[in-house]
């Protein structure tokens, strides 16, 4: 049987040889892209919107500054640390077929007042093998989207992985 795991990070510290970026970018990038396949996936998909760097990370097939955190709106669910957890306690159980990212909610506060809006902040662990990747995910509540929201395909570290479809910002919303 096939070390999936071992054959993910491989080809991963050759993409960052190849492209110049770092390891620890693409696989920060890879185990993001594995939330939002989980996303997809799980009941809360259209609670959902992807906004912020990752956002404009992947609409510029990864050209622009990178960004430690995911940031999304959250829409129809309430804005508690309490139920963010289940939210996310459901989403990272989400089967996609590549068990052998796990992740771990490490903890879960109101976001600070220091940053522009009110929302709540979370911390993650992703863990493949031996590798941790910590990355953080920030839930903002109220802003307006023009004109709508939009279905978009994220773009993926590694082709034969399933490029997740999420909710995003729209192009006129972010500039």
């Amino acid at each position: 049987m096939a070390d999936t795991a071992a054959s993910v990070l491989a080809r991963l510290k050759n993409k960052s040889k190849k492209n110049g970026r770092s390891y620890q970018l693409c696989l920060q990038l890879f185990c993001q892209e594995e939330f939002l396949r989980r996303l997809e996936k799980s009941k809360y998909s259209e609670n959902l919107v992807l906004k912020g760097g990752l956002f404009i990370y992947s609409v510029t097939d990864f050209d622009s500054r990178v960004t430690v955190d995911v940031d999304f709106l959250l829409r129809r669910v309430p804005n508690t640390p309490e139920q963010l957890k289940k939210v996310l306690e459901d989403i990272i159980s989400t089967s996609t077929g590549n068990e052998f990212v796990t992740f771990e909610i490490t903890g879960i506060a109101p976001i600070s007042v220091t940053k522009k809006y009110a929302g709540i902040g979370a911390s993650l662990v992703a863990r493949i093998k031996n590798t941790k990747t910590p990355f953080s995910i920030d839930f903002g509540v109220g802003d307006v989207i023009v004109p709508n929201q939009e279905k978009r395909r994220i773009p993926t570290q590694l082709e034969d992985f399933v490029a997740p479809t999420v909710n995003t910002y729209s192009l006129e919303t972010t500039i």
